[in-house]
């Protein structure tokens, strides 16, 4: 009996010793090294609100927003070209594609703007109201949602295209994080913590990961 108990101790042993090795992690190396940046040009939006609203960067154009209405297109040199008031609160923006200007308001609303000259080309009212920048390519817009929905609309006449709504928890990073797409897939950072990947064109879900765990009282 002992004999086979050391047999089994020993066979325990080699199993262990052969357990593949975890890596090394590479050690962080302190940056020392001072960047300077050159001071280019600055423009005012106006107003002193604090909502962090993203400018987007298509070319040579910029688009930005103030949360007081205001929508702008400037070329690469900050010189103004239009100058849109929308007359809402804007929550989420700005998203930018060939042809139009995407920003969300505080009343649950997509408002798609002319690029050339700044007129409101079509309205489409949301589930739910949007504090992250909409993603727009030419042929569609994907707006996200506080409360947990993800849409896909065409760009040119805002009918929708598909829809998901996910299984969120009632506690969840305020604000959201923002949306990003590449090549044909949309990767999507829930406030449950969840990112997930889905096909761009059809909405299907690629694959998922929880990658933090909401937590409040």
């Amino acid at each position: 009996m002992r004999r086979f108990l050391s047999l089994g101790v020993l066979l325990a042993l080699i199993g262990c010793s052969s357990a593949p090795d975890k890596p090394i992690p590479t050690p962080l190396k302190r940056i020392t090294e001072i960047v300077e940046i050159d001071y280019v040009e600055s423009t005012s939006l106006g107003g002193g609100d604090q909502t962090g609203l993203s400018p987007a960067v298509d070319g040579d154009s910029i688009a930005a927003a103030s949360a007081g209405g205001d929508v702008y297109l400037f070329d690469a040199k900050l010189d103004e070209l239009w100058n849109t008031d929308i007359d809402r609160t804007i929550l989420g923006g700005v998203a930018l594609n060939s042809t139009a200007v995407y920003v969300a308001t505080s009343d649950a609303t997509l408002v798609a703007l002319s690029r050339k000259k700044g007129e409101v080309l079509f309205e489409v009212t949301l589930p739910g109201n949007s504090t992250v920048p909409a993603v727009a390519t030419d042929t569609m817009v994907f707006v996200k949602t506080q409360i947990g929905q993800l849409i896909a609309l065409n760009a040119v006449s805002g009918e929708t295209v598909w829809f998901e709504e996910a299984k969120e928890s009632n506690v969840g990073i305020r604000g959201g994080a923002p949306i990003s797409l590449s090549d044909d897939v949309l990767f999507v950072l829930w406030e449950s913590g969840r990112i997930m990947a889905y096909q761009a064109q059809t909405g299907r879900i690629l694959w998922e990961r929880q990658v933090a765990v909401s937590r409040g009282r």
